[in-house]
């Protein structure tokens, strides 16, 4: 297994490795979409998948409304894809929905605590109408420990933003939660990682606090959840 050198780290809008197998570390959290292609375009697992996606934001936003636009997204390949994620035509807060059009995920369940909804959304999370027109389910708990999967047959994903651990709205200043608080969250969270066919992390410099508030939260949750898969 490859343990990334954290401490090295800075902020890196292009970075994302597979650090351990089917485990993949990012920056910039838009960069998830284009990893969830490129694993189920090059694996045997089955799509549509379910989606686990746990943030400090819904990251719910849809870019993809006109049709010439929505059909370049469902005829690319996964290096179109590449390039949609490298040009920010998917964004760090829009990158769920084009996974939807596509059809790779058609549940969702969203842990997050934004407040306030993104702009043109009528809910939090998926905007209704959308989830009719591509046929997806979606989920919004209130804790972790209401997520039920024991009735989930599709492969999963889980997705996490490490800026859910920080209380700040304000931009490079840490506010973080207790570490025990986060140990027990995560540990709750530990059904889900076993199940995972695919788990994807984002750091996000600046919105998950100071650079060292980033590398401490980056290595804490990477020991949890080696913990949790060498446990099994």
């Amino acid at each position: 297994m490859k343990y990334p050198e954290i401490e090295s780290f800075k902020q890196n809008d292009l970075y994302h490795e597979e650090i351990f197998p089917d485990v993949y570390l990012m920056d910039n959290h838009k960069w998830a979409y284009y990893i969830w292609e490129k694993y189920f375009s090059e694996t045997d697992v089955s799509v549509p998948t379910v989606l686990f996606h746990l943030d400090y934001h819904w990251d719910g936003i849809n870019d993809f409304h006109q049709p010439d636009r929505i059909h370049k997204l469902k005829t690319a390949v996964v290096s179109d894809i590449y390039d949609f994620v490298l040009k920010n035509i998917v964004r760090l807060d829009s990158f769920i929905v084009p996974a939807l059009i596509r059809n790779l995920i058609d549940e969702v369940h969203f842990y997050c605590i934004q407040k306030d909804t993104d702009p043109g959304i009528d809910n939090p999370g998926i905007d209704n109408p959308l989830l009719s027109k591509y046929g997806v389910t979606q989920f919004i708990h209130q804790s972790v420990n209401s997520i039920d999967i024991s009735d989930i047959r599709k492969p999963i994903i889980f997705d996490i933003d490490l800026d859910l651990f920080n209380n700040s709205e304000i931009m490079d200043e840490g506010d973080l939660w207790r570490e025990s608080e986060i140990i027990k969250f995560v540990r709750g969270c530990s059904g889900i990682i076993k199940r995972a066919s695919l788990i994807t992390i984002a750091m996000s410099f600046g919105y998950s606090g100071t650079d060292d508030n980033t590398k401490y939260l980056t290595k804490l949750f990477i020991s949890l959840l080696k913990e949790i898969k060498e446990l099994g």
